[in-house]
């Protein structure tokens, strides 16, 4: 496979764009598989029409990576890679990030044959796509970028802001649902949590696939619309056994999306350039939704937050959480200590995308974060370091971010009022 590079990047870039007023460019790689040579001997059948020196015998020896390759994403990679950093690119973090290459204060992030250029220089990117070109590589210079893997971005200079919608795959939604003139939701989920059904309950009998339509709304709720992640992960937990009380949730979120088809995620950056996160939990939230009383399920706890920088989200997340949690003081502090587990390493790609293009940040533990926290028992087991025998259980597999908190790491947790927690809305219905 090819890695790619993680929308933290990207959406990193994106608001440092709106910061710095950096120029962008985009780049797509023509027949970019072909371009790469194999590393491994693969021959082909004669195609069908065509005739050999030694007729139907004649085989063809591949020397160039071919789509349909298991090895040909590998292969283009490997070849891209092993180029730019003939060029002089560098790559500031390439176990964490091996698609940013930085080079004279310009970012790069490459995604299989995509390529985002960011930089102060507009004239300065373009000659250095034209170094690129002249070392073997065919590509095509779009203008700024305008969208990127079905998501639409535009910049507004008058506000300062940068918009990402998905308008496309909105209404595609829609009309996989066939809702066009439906009724619009105010919200996209039930209070009530969603449990997975008994055997008594009828199956989905919709027309449209429920995994497709779980998939189409995961990639929608992750890339632009953290305000149906909660509602979509709910349903996406019985996409191999989806019942009608899953589809017609599934049809809540279309409606909900019918009314705020227009919508996206708008970046608003602050003054202050911060990396920040709201976390919180929902302690035994499912226990109502499960009919069986020997289910597990109802005892499962979820875990929500988000990332921000400068104000604007990096990440959100809503799951539940994969063992159980006999206290509100433990699913608060299973969800704190998974949220760091995120964290942690965007602090670092921040840090490496904000030093390349000459950006005046802290470095190291200097990098000042602000985690909240709505829970007290939670917030004093994670700054006090303190066991008893009611949390030593849960010490050994969650305790191991308390290194990383204080004031000489940089990241302090603080209290924050339950009406203020952003991280509610990924916990449960509201």
């Amino acid at each position: 496979y090819a890695p790619v590079v993680s929308w933290i990047s990207v959406r990193t870039c994106l608001i440092l764009s709106c910061i710095l007023n950096l120029k962008t460019v985009q780049a797509d790689y023509s027949n970019a598989f072909a371009q790469a040579y194999l590393n491994e001997e693969i021959f082909l059948k004669l195609p069908q029409g065509c005739t050999g020196r030694y007729g139907k015998k004649t085989v063809l020896k591949l020397q160039r990576s071919l789509y349909g390759l298991k090895q040909a994403a590998a292969c283009w990679f490997d070849k891209l890679h092993d180029g730019l950093l003939d060029l002089g690119w560098k790559q500031p973090l390439p176990n964490l990030e091996p698609c940013l290459f930085v080079k004279d204060k310009v970012i790069c992030l490459i995604y299989v044959d995509d390529c985002l250029f960011f930089g102060t220089d507009d004239a300065q990117i373009r000659s250095m796509i034209q170094d690129i070109e002249r070392a073997g590589f065919t590509l095509t210079i779009e203008e700024d970028v305008y969208a990127f893997l079905g998501v639409e971005v535009k910049f507004s200079q008058e506000t300062g802001t940068v918009t990402l919608l998905q308008p496309g795959l909105t209404a595609k939604i829609i009309r996989m649902a066939k809702l066009e003139a439906g009724n619009a939701k105010a919200t996209p989920a039930d209070k009530n949590p969603l449990g997975p059904g008994t055997d008594l309950d009828p199956a989905h009998d919709e027309d449209w696939s429920y995994p497709a339509m779980i998939g189409c709304l995961m990639y929608l709720a992750s890339n632009t619309r953290p305000d149906i992640q909660y509602a979509v992960h709910a349903c996406a937990r019985y996409t191999h056994r989806p019942k009608r009380l899953h589809s017609v949730a599934v049809k809540r979120i279309v409606r909900y999306l019918l009314g705020t088809a227009d919508k996206g995620l708008i970046f608003r950056p602050k003054q202050s350039i911060t990396l920040d996160m709201y976390v919180d939990a929902d302690f035994a939230g499912m226990w109502h939704a499960a009919a069986e009383e020997q289910d597990p399920v109802r005892v499962k706890s979820r875990t929500g937050y988000v990332i921000l920088l400068a104000g604007c989200p990096l990440l959100w997340c809503s799951k539940l959480q994969t063992e159980i949690a006999t206290s509100t003081l433990e699913a608060e502090f299973i969800a704190l200590s998974s949220a760091m587990r995120d964290l942690i390493p965007t602090r670092e790609i921040f840090q490496a995308l904000a030093k390349s293009i000459g950006l005046d940040v802290p470095e190291g533990s200097a990098l000042h974060s602000t985690v909240f926290e709505d829970n007290n028992g939670c917030l004093q087991l994670a700054t006090v370091p303190k066991m008893t025998p009611r949390t030593k259980h849960i010490g050994v597999k969650y305790f191991w971010f308390r290194s990383k908190v204080g004031p000489k790491t940089g990241i302090n947790i603080v209290k924050v009022q339950t009406e203020n927690q952003l991280a509610d809305t990924f916990t449960k219905g509201l």
